[in-house]
Protein backbone atom coordinates (compact mmCIF):
# COMPACT_ATOMS: atom_id res chain seq x y z
CA UNK A 1 0.00 0.00 0.00
CA UNK A 2 1.47 3.23 -0.94
CA UNK A 3 1.37 6.10 1.27
CA UNK A 4 1.17 10.09 -0.10
CA UNK A 5 1.42 12.92 2.25
CA UNK A 6 1.83 16.57 1.10
CA UNK A 7 3.96 18.84 2.27
CA UNK A 8 4.26 22.51 1.42
CA UNK A 9 7.54 23.98 0.56
CA UNK A 10 9.27 26.10 -2.00
CA UNK A 11 12.12 23.58 -2.33
CA UNK A 12 12.08 21.93 -5.63
CA UNK A 13 14.75 19.04 -6.88
CA UNK A 14 16.98 19.76 -9.53
CA UNK A 15 19.07 17.53 -11.72
CA UNK A 16 22.36 17.23 -10.64
CA UNK A 17 24.31 17.46 -13.76
CA UNK A 18 21.54 20.05 -15.50
CA UNK A 19 21.02 22.61 -12.51
CA UNK A 20 18.25 24.49 -15.13
CA UNK A 21 16.12 21.03 -14.80
CA UNK A 22 13.85 20.01 -12.59
CA UNK A 23 12.86 16.29 -11.18
CA UNK A 24 9.15 15.48 -11.56
CA UNK A 25 10.20 12.52 -8.79
CA UNK A 26 13.42 11.12 -7.08
CA UNK A 27 13.75 8.23 -4.45
CA UNK A 28 15.69 8.70 -1.53
CA UNK A 29 16.90 6.18 0.41
CA UNK A 30 16.84 7.07 3.93
CA UNK A 31 16.89 5.79 7.07
CA UNK A 32 16.14 2.14 5.36
CA UNK A 33 13.19 3.62 3.99
CA UNK A 34 12.61 4.31 -0.31
CA UNK A 35 10.93 8.02 -0.06
CA UNK A 36 9.42 9.18 -3.31
CA UNK A 37 9.74 12.76 -3.78
CA UNK A 38 7.13 13.63 -6.45
CA UNK A 39 6.34 17.25 -7.82
CA UNK A 40 2.49 18.52 -7.10
CA UNK A 41 3.04 21.89 -8.05
CA UNK A 42 6.72 23.49 -8.54
CA UNK A 43 7.58 25.72 -5.97
CA UNK A 44 4.62 25.74 -3.93
CA UNK A 45 3.64 21.60 -2.90
CA UNK A 46 5.33 18.23 -2.95
CA UNK A 47 3.99 15.09 -2.09
CA UNK A 48 6.45 12.26 -0.19
CA UNK A 49 5.20 8.36 -0.70
CA UNK A 50 6.27 5.87 1.11
CA UNK A 51 5.11 2.17 0.84
CA UNK A 52 2.91 0.89 4.09
CA UNK A 53 3.67 -2.78 4.75
CA UNK A 54 2.34 -3.38 8.02
CA UNK A 55 0.13 -1.11 10.88
CA UNK A 56 3.87 1.05 11.38
CA UNK A 57 1.65 3.83 10.26
CA UNK A 58 3.34 6.54 12.75
CA UNK A 59 6.90 4.91 12.17
CA UNK A 60 6.46 6.10 8.51
CA UNK A 61 5.00 9.47 9.40
CA UNK A 62 7.91 10.05 11.78
CA UNK A 63 10.27 9.32 8.86
CA UNK A 64 8.96 11.78 6.77
CA UNK A 65 9.35 14.45 9.28
CA UNK A 66 12.81 13.38 9.94
CA UNK A 67 13.60 13.81 6.50
CA UNK A 68 11.80 17.09 6.24
CA UNK A 69 14.01 18.23 9.15
CA UNK A 70 16.74 17.43 6.75
CA UNK A 71 15.97 19.07 3.94
CA UNK A 72 15.55 22.41 6.03
CA UNK A 73 18.88 21.91 8.21
CA UNK A 74 20.99 21.34 4.90
CA UNK A 75 19.36 24.15 2.72
CA UNK A 76 19.32 27.20 3.79
CA UNK A 77 17.68 28.71 1.21
CA UNK A 78 14.82 26.23 1.80
CA UNK A 79 11.73 28.99 3.38
CA UNK A 80 10.39 25.80 4.77
CA UNK A 81 8.88 21.91 4.66
CA UNK A 82 5.44 22.10 6.19
CA UNK A 83 3.98 19.00 6.55
CA UNK A 84 -0.17 19.65 5.75
CA UNK A 85 -2.02 16.58 7.56
CA UNK A 86 -4.84 16.89 4.59
CA UNK A 87 -4.40 16.67 1.12
CA UNK A 88 -7.98 18.64 1.12
CA UNK A 89 -6.64 21.24 3.22
CA UNK A 90 -5.58 24.69 1.90
CA UNK A 91 -2.20 25.17 1.04
CA UNK A 92 -0.03 28.28 0.79
CA UNK A 93 1.65 29.46 -2.67
CA UNK A 94 5.42 30.17 -1.97
CA UNK A 95 6.03 31.89 -5.15
CA UNK A 96 10.04 31.51 -4.91
CA UNK A 97 11.59 28.24 -5.59
CA UNK A 98 14.48 27.18 -3.61
CA UNK A 99 16.91 24.29 -5.99
CA UNK A 100 17.88 21.31 -3.98
CA UNK A 101 20.98 19.16 -6.08
CA UNK A 102 19.93 15.34 -4.91
CA UNK A 103 23.88 14.51 -4.10
CA UNK A 104 24.18 17.32 -1.59
CA UNK A 105 21.12 16.62 0.52
CA UNK A 106 21.93 12.73 2.40
CA UNK A 107 25.09 11.85 3.11
CA UNK A 108 24.86 8.84 4.33
CA UNK A 109 25.42 9.54 7.70
CA UNK A 110 21.95 9.82 8.86
CA UNK A 111 21.23 6.19 10.37
CA UNK A 112 23.98 7.42 12.62
CA UNK A 113 22.13 10.63 14.23
CA UNK A 114 21.61 10.62 17.93
CA UNK A 115 18.14 11.07 19.82
CA UNK A 116 19.70 14.15 20.64
CA UNK A 117 20.54 15.17 17.10
CA UNK A 118 16.62 14.07 16.29
CA UNK A 119 15.18 16.24 19.35
CA UNK A 120 17.08 19.25 18.07
CA UNK A 121 16.34 18.95 14.18
CA UNK A 122 12.72 18.63 15.01
CA UNK A 123 12.95 21.97 16.86
CA UNK A 124 14.90 23.37 13.78
CA UNK A 125 12.08 22.28 11.72
CA UNK A 126 9.34 23.84 13.96
CA UNK A 127 11.36 27.21 13.74
CA UNK A 128 12.16 27.30 9.69
CA UNK A 129 8.61 26.23 9.36
CA UNK A 130 6.49 28.69 11.44
CA UNK A 131 5.94 32.59 10.56
CA UNK A 132 6.02 34.11 13.90
CA UNK A 133 9.45 35.26 15.32
CA UNK A 134 8.66 34.66 19.52
CA UNK A 135 7.97 30.82 18.52
CA UNK A 136 11.02 30.91 15.93
CA UNK A 137 12.84 32.38 19.29
CA UNK A 138 11.37 29.41 21.39
CA UNK A 139 12.50 26.52 19.43
CA UNK A 140 16.13 27.49 18.19
CA UNK A 141 16.44 28.14 22.24
CA UNK A 142 15.32 25.02 22.87
CA UNK A 143 18.27 23.51 20.58
CA UNK A 144 20.50 25.18 22.66
CA UNK A 145 18.42 23.96 25.88
CA UNK A 146 18.64 20.40 24.62
CA UNK A 147 22.82 20.74 23.94
CA UNK A 148 23.42 21.78 27.77
CA UNK A 149 20.92 18.99 29.45
CA UNK A 150 22.17 17.57 32.25
CA UNK A 151 22.53 13.89 33.75
CA UNK A 152 20.87 13.43 37.12
CA UNK A 153 20.51 10.47 39.52
CA UNK A 154 17.06 10.30 40.33
CA UNK A 155 15.76 7.18 42.70
CA UNK A 156 18.84 4.98 40.96
CA UNK A 157 17.83 6.16 37.67
CA UNK A 158 19.65 8.67 35.71
CA UNK A 159 17.47 11.27 33.64
CA UNK A 160 18.25 13.94 31.70
CA UNK A 161 17.21 17.41 33.10
CA UNK A 162 17.40 21.17 32.02
CA UNK A 163 20.64 22.90 32.93
CA UNK A 164 19.94 26.78 32.77
CA UNK A 165 23.05 27.77 33.66
CA UNK A 166 24.68 26.19 30.99
CA UNK A 167 22.76 27.19 28.34
CA UNK A 168 23.57 30.87 29.61
CA UNK A 169 27.26 30.10 29.45
CA UNK A 170 26.82 28.12 26.20
CA UNK A 171 24.72 31.34 24.93
CA UNK A 172 27.25 34.39 26.03
CA UNK A 173 29.92 32.19 24.72
CA UNK A 174 28.30 31.55 21.36
CA UNK A 175 27.43 35.37 20.73
CA UNK A 176 31.19 36.48 21.55
CA UNK A 177 31.94 33.88 18.12
CA UNK A 178 29.41 35.39 15.97
CA UNK A 179 28.93 38.77 16.54
CA UNK A 180 31.14 41.71 15.06
CA UNK A 181 32.64 43.95 17.59
CA UNK A 182 30.27 46.64 17.27
CA UNK A 183 26.83 44.37 17.27
CA UNK A 184 28.49 42.54 20.66
CA UNK A 185 29.03 46.13 22.23
CA UNK A 186 25.72 47.12 21.59
CA UNK A 187 24.13 44.11 22.45
CA UNK A 188 26.47 44.34 26.14
CA UNK A 189 25.13 48.22 26.36
CA UNK A 190 21.43 46.94 26.59
CA UNK A 191 22.65 44.28 28.80
CA UNK A 192 23.90 46.80 31.47
CA UNK A 193 21.02 48.96 30.57
CA UNK A 194 18.12 46.45 31.43
CA UNK A 195 17.12 45.95 34.87
CA UNK A 196 18.14 42.11 34.92
CA UNK A 197 20.29 41.65 38.42
CA UNK A 198 22.83 39.53 36.64
CA UNK A 199 23.93 41.82 33.85
CA UNK A 200 25.05 39.22 31.56
CA UNK A 201 24.35 37.71 27.74
CA UNK A 202 23.01 34.57 29.35
CA UNK A 203 20.37 36.29 31.53
CA UNK A 204 19.41 38.61 28.96
CA UNK A 205 18.37 36.44 26.99
CA UNK A 206 16.71 33.69 29.34
CA UNK A 207 14.88 36.26 30.62
CA UNK A 208 14.10 39.14 28.47
CA UNK A 209 13.09 36.87 25.53
CA UNK A 210 12.30 33.28 26.69
CA UNK A 211 10.76 34.16 30.17
CA UNK A 212 9.20 37.02 28.12
CA UNK A 213 7.67 34.69 25.66
CA UNK A 214 6.99 32.34 28.23
CA UNK A 215 4.79 34.03 30.71
CA UNK A 216 2.51 36.84 30.73
CA UNK A 217 2.03 39.72 32.96
CA UNK A 218 5.49 40.99 35.04
CA UNK A 219 8.03 39.17 35.48
CA UNK A 220 9.33 39.13 38.94
CA UNK A 221 12.14 37.49 40.16
CA UNK A 222 15.00 37.34 42.33
CA UNK A 223 16.77 37.79 38.88
CA UNK A 224 15.53 41.17 38.55
CA UNK A 225 15.75 44.91 40.11
CA UNK A 226 12.01 46.53 39.81
CA UNK A 227 10.96 43.38 37.29
CA UNK A 228 10.18 43.54 33.15
CA UNK A 229 7.04 43.49 31.48
CA UNK A 230 6.71 40.33 28.77
CA UNK A 231 6.42 41.14 25.48
CA UNK A 232 3.54 42.30 23.62
CA UNK A 233 3.20 40.52 20.14
CA UNK A 234 1.66 44.01 18.18
CA UNK A 235 4.41 46.17 20.18
CA UNK A 236 6.52 47.56 17.22
CA UNK A 237 9.61 47.62 19.31
CA UNK A 238 8.94 43.95 20.55
CA UNK A 239 8.58 42.58 17.06
CA UNK A 240 12.28 44.04 16.59
CA UNK A 241 13.59 42.92 19.12
CA UNK A 242 12.71 39.35 18.37
CA UNK A 243 13.51 39.45 14.45
CA UNK A 244 17.09 40.45 15.27
CA UNK A 245 17.78 37.98 17.71
CA UNK A 246 16.16 35.18 15.54
CA UNK A 247 18.77 35.66 13.37
CA UNK A 248 21.52 35.42 15.46
CA UNK A 249 19.83 32.76 17.29
CA UNK A 250 19.48 30.43 13.73
CA UNK A 251 23.08 30.58 13.42
CA UNK A 252 23.92 29.52 17.10
CA UNK A 253 21.52 26.69 16.33
CA UNK A 254 22.97 25.55 13.29
CA UNK A 255 26.33 25.27 14.94
CA UNK A 256 24.86 23.43 17.38
CA UNK A 257 23.83 21.31 15.03
CA UNK A 258 26.65 20.70 12.87
CA UNK A 259 28.99 19.87 15.93
CA UNK A 260 26.26 16.86 16.27
CA UNK A 261 26.23 15.77 13.37
CA UNK A 262 28.43 12.39 13.08
CA UNK A 263 31.48 12.66 10.69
Amino acid sequence: MKLNYLFNTNAVLVNDDKPKEVFDSHTFRFLDENIVWKIKNPGSDIVLEVVLYNSNYAQKIEKLLKFASVVIYRNSHVNGFRYVFSSNAEVGQIKSEAGIETRFLLRGNENYFSPKMWSMLSFYLEARNSTSDYYKFICLYKIIEIQNLKSEDRNGKKILIEDRDATKRYIESEFKNILTKHDLNNLTCKVTESSLKHKNIGDYFEHLFRDAFAHTGFLKKNNYTHGFPTLNPINFEDIQRYQQVVGWFDEIAKKTLLANEPK
